[in-house]
């Protein structure tokens, strides 16, 4: 059997690019998967993984169009 890493909160939140206290706000809602030990909070990183693969959305989706590259004076 193989561990995972286990992150902590503060690891988690640099990785997103958000701040610690959006990602507790996440984890209190049960938004966000988590494990806790006592008192600490930490985060698997498989479960992190799956956690963002899962909200991941292609550019159609979003409603970005590629700009049409014969417009553009690149010269």
């Amino acid at each position: 059997m193989k561990l995972d890493t286990v992150l902590t909160v503060p690891q988690v939140a640099e990785i997103l690019q958000i701040s610690p206290s959006k990602l507790y706000l996440l984890i209190k809602r049960e938004q966000f998967p988590h494990v806790r030990i006592g008192r600490n909070v930490r985060i698997i990183q498989s479960d992190l993984e799956e956690w963002i693969e899962q909200r991941r959305r292609p550019a159609k989706q979003l409603g970005f169009k590629f700009p049409d590259l014969k417009y553009l004076n690149l010269e």
